[in-house]
C-alpha cells in the first residue's frame, strides 16, 4: 500500500551519524511526505529524499469561517474607546510564553517611546511563563498602553481586535499566529532565525505582508514597527488584499485538499 507521512522532516543538516540513518530509514521509504513548508525539504534531499515525492502541504485555521467573518468586517473604534487615544496598536495573539519573547515587544515600545513615537499594545492570550513580561510592564510604565486581555476563543471577537491591529508583532517563532493573523489582513513582524522558526513564517511576503527583524535585535524590532504603523491607508489596504490572497491561496483547507486529491487520487 501507499504510504504518506505528514511531517516537519528533518530540520539541519547536522546530524549524528545514527540519527542520519535512522531518518532515512523513516523519510526515503514511504510513496511520500507532506511537508508543513519549503525550507526543510532542503534538508530532506540531503538524507536521500527525492524532490517529487516532497509534497508542501502547509498548515491551516478554520478557512471558511475566517473567510465568512471576514467579508462583514470593517472599522472600529475599539482601540481609542479603550485607550482613549488615537496611536497605532500592536497585536499580540498567543499564549505569553518564554520561548515567544513576548517581552521584546514592551523593549520597542519602550524604545519608541523614547523617539516620541507612541503605541498601544492589546495582548489575547494567558501568560503561562513569562514573568519578565509583566515586570518589563511595571519598569517601562506602560500599564496605560498595554490592554491585557486575556484569552478569547470567541472568533468574532478575535477578528475584530486583528483586523483593527496596525501590527501584529511576534518575536519569537511565530506558528499558527501567522496563519490566524494574516486571515484578516494584518500584517505580522517576526524574527529572521529561519531555523528555529515555525514552518508558518512563509506565509509572509516580507515587507508586503510583514517584516521580519534581525532575532534579538530590539532596535530593528522597533525600526519594523515604525515602518508598518506608518503606512498610507492605500499600503495598509494593498497589503490586506495581499495577504488574504495568500491564506486562500496557500494556506488554507482548500488548498490543501486541492494537494491531496491531486496526490492520491
Amino acid at each position: 500500500k501507499k504510504v504518506y507521512l505528514w511531517s516537519h522532516g528533518v530540520k539541519t543538516s547536522e546530524l549524528k551519524t545514527s540519527t542520519r540513518l535512522l531518518f532515512k530509514a523513516f523519510f526515503t521509504h514511504v510513496t511520500g511526505v507532506l511537508m508543513y513548508n519549503r525550507y526543510n525539504c532542503k534538508y530532506m534531499k540531503m538524507i536521500g529524499c527525492r524532490e517529487e515525492c516532497l509534497h508542501v502541504i502547509h498548515n491551516s485555521l478554520d478557512t471558511s469561517t475566517q473567510s465568512a467573518i471576514y467579508e462583514r468586517l470593517s472599522s472600529s473604534d475599539i482601540y481609542t474607546r479603550h485607550f482613549g487615544n488615537n496611536n497605532p496598536t500592536l497585536i499580540y495573539i498567543g499564549r505569553i510564553q518564554r520561548v515567544k519573547k513576548t517581552e521584546q515587544i514592551l523593549d520597542a515600545m519602550a524604545l519608541l517611546k523614547e523617539k516620541g513615537l507612541y503605541v498601544n499594545l492589546v495582548v489575547v492570550g494567558a501568560n503561562v511563563d513569562d514573568e519578565m513580561f509583566t515586570q518589563k510592564l511595571s519598569d517601562y510604565q506602560l500599564q496605560d498602553n498595554v490592554w491585557m486581555y486575556g484569552p478569547c476563543f470567541d472568533e468574532k471577537k478575535n477578528s475584530e481586535l486583528i483586523y483593527n491591529a496596525a501590527v501584529c508583532v511576534s518575536p519569537g517563532n511565530v506558528g499558527l499566529t501567522c496563519i490566524h493573523v494574516l486571515s484578516y489582513g494584518t500584517p505580522v513582524i517576526t524574527n529572521d532565525n529561519f531555523s528555529t522558526q515555525m514552518p508558518e513564517y512563509e506565509a509572509i511576503k516580507k515587507g508586503v505582508t510583514g517584516d521580519f527583524f534581525k532575532e534579538n535585535d530590539i532596535d530593528d524590532l522597533a525600526n519594523k514597527i515604525d515602518y508598518w504603523i506608518s503606512l498610507t491607508p492605500e499600503q495598509r489596504s494593498n497589503s490586506r488584499n495581499i495577504a488574504r490572497e495568500t491564506i486562500v491561496n496557500e494556506w488554507s483547507v482548500d488548498y490543501q485538499i486541492n494537494l491531496l486529491t491531486k496526490i492520491l487520487i
